[in-house]
């Protein structure tokens, strides 16, 4: 069972970020979930920079699933021009198909990138 937690902050010096931590099984339905959420909440903040935590959720999604999500999503989502960082595992398996997450939402215009740690993150997004 998935569980996903959600948390917007404004900064004052740092502008509006949302946190997002996912944890257990993370399939097509969990991905639908989390950018449904996500579109909601970061409706109202301006230049919002998002960090998806999924270090504590086991991935399951096909490649093919995930490229049909992907392209199904609006072009004119309000996350299309948000800077989304996703930290994932250090296993190889769960990487790569963050990584493929990563290259397709890249490919439709989504500043994305996968990460390790979340310093790296961090500084990615600042």
């Amino acid at each position: 069972m998935m569980n996903v937690e959600i948390k917007c902050l404004s900064l004052p010096n740092a502008g509006d970020h949302a946190i997002v931590i996912v944890k257990g099984r993370f399939d097509l339905r969990g991905l639908e979930i989390v950018f449904a959420k996500l579109e909601t909440s970061v409706s109202q903040l301006l230049d919002c920079k998002i960090l998806i935590d999924l270090q504590d959720a086991i991935y399951d999604v096909s490649p093919v699933q995930t490229y049909n999500f992907v392209n199904g999503l609006a072009p004119d989502s309000r996350l299309t021009g948000t800077k989304i960082a996703l930290l994932s595992k250090a296993e190889v398996q769960q990487f790569d198909m963050i990584f493929l997450l990563c290259a397709f939402l890249t490919n439709n215009g989504f500043p994305v990138s996968v990460f390790r740690d979340v310093k790296s993150a961090v500084q990615w997004l600042a």
